[in-house]
């Protein structure tokens, strides 16, 4: 074996492992391989560029800007929204829809794109519907597979190919050229989901599982916006002053600039989703906000004692509960504006507990911010609620 030979495969081996790793970008990577094999003299200059011109990169790259401005145009998301319309309780509709579009589009934008969008969607859709979102995500993505090969831009091997094909023969693919072999095997794909993914996925994920995946889910929002440090735990003891007022008579928002999110009464849990919420004795309130002004609301206030910082995993239950991540898209009717006269809490019963800007996390006096382009907001509710809530126009999922 040659020096070349073992060079190569040297360099492939170490771009395997950090395309599994991810410790680099996966674009840097394939820079990095081009740079070793022309620095190691497996190819020359004109080699290692001339990978450039290829109709086949060109196609490719426009490709990928295509399916990015379909994408953030909203586009996409239109098509996954209006499919809920159409599925309603259904578990064949369900099926049918999340694998039937994302397979056609898939064909046409980059498949990535194609099934990252649907994702939340299609579990979004599961969880109204009561289904398992396991018999649908599988061969969502199996389709899509597929799906590529509706047409010659569906798949980034198509387009090498054709541009082989050209090079060796001066002849090229059609535009549609693979269709009927794509639309066969994405009905055949479509139908073995229908009459045979509830069947072959039963089991694979339970109930109990997705509230778990749900509760990881939670943990990491958190962790990412620091809020570990930033909720407390407050309690309403007997003669206490703020007991039977509602929360906008308290002032523990305007005035303090305090978050409450959740309330301990009686062993049930209730979310704070409006400002007429009253409190009661011996109710306790989670809420975030730095400590000094926690403590300073509890100074100001008779009876009333902070217990600390509370266990999240110990003390609370998840299940009928919902974090959830949206962004504020450019030219939203919300920039400019505070999620205060959004209405937000009135409308739709979330509470914003945390906002993203520049990477830094906001924990308090969130309503009272004015939202800016690319603003990541950070909202709690109840599950019913969420799966009620409409973000648009203000805001994406």
């Amino acid at each position: 074996m040659s020096f070349d030979m073992i060079y190569t495969f040297s360099v492939l081996a170490i771009a395997v492992l950090f395309f599994i790793f991810e410790w680099i970008r996966a674009d840097v990577v394939a820079v990095l391989v081009l740079v070793s094999l022309t620095v190691g003299g497996v190819l020359t200059p004109d080699e290692a560029f001339a990978g450039f011109s290829s109709n086949a990169v060109i196609a490719i790259g426009a490709l990928l800007v295509v399916s990015t401005g379909l994408v953030r145009s909203g586009v996409v998301k239109w098509i996954a929204d209006h499919l809920k319309s159409i599925v309603r309780d259904s578990r064949r509709l369900l099926i049918l829809t999340s694998t039937l579009i994302p397979g056609i589009l898939s064909g046409f934008i980059n498949i990535v794109a194609a099934v990252t969008i649907f994702i939340p969607a299609v579990r979004r859709m599961a969880r109204q519907s009561n289904q398992d979102s396991a018999i649908l995500l599988l061969p969502m993505a199996v389709t899509g597979l597929v799906g590529a090969n509706l047409s010659l831009i569906g798949a980034s091997h198509n387009l090498v190919v054709d541009s082989l094909l050209q090079e060796a023969a001066s002849e090229s693919f059609g535009f549609f050229e693979f269709s009927p072999i794509g639309a066969v095997l994405v009905v055949v794909a479509v139908i073995h989901a229908l009459l045979f993914g509830p069947w072959l996925l039963k089991g694979k994920k339970d109930n109990g599982s997705e509230e778990e995946d749900q509760h990881t889910d939670d943990e990491d929002l958190i962790n990412i916006y620091e809020m570990n440090n930033r909720l407390w735990e407050i309690l309403v003891m007997s003669g206490s002053s703020v007991a039977g007022k509602p929360l906008k008579e308290i002032g523990m928002g305007t005035d303090y600039g305090l978050n409450p999110i959740l309330v301990l009464r009686n062993g049930d849990q209730h979310p704070v989703e409006n400002s007429d919420f009253r409190l009661a004795e011996k109710d306790v309130v989670a809420v975030g906000g730095r400590e000094e002004r926690v403590m300073a609301f509890a100074q100001s206030h008779d009876n009333i004692s902070v217990l600390g910082q509370p266990d999240l995993k110990e003390e609370y239950s998840w299940s009928a509960f919902e974090l959830v991540e949206v962004v504020v898209p450019p030219r939203s009717p919300a920039i400019d504006r505070t999620l205060r006269e959004i209405h937000v809490r009135r409308d739709f019963g979330l509470t914003c507990i945390a906002l993203w800007r520049k990477d830094q996390a906001y924990r308090t006096e969130t309503r009272d911010r004015k939202l800016k382009e690319g603003d990541a907001l950070l909202l709690f509710g109840s599950r019913e609620r969420v799966c009620r809530f409409d973000p648009k126009p203000d805001f994406l999922w």
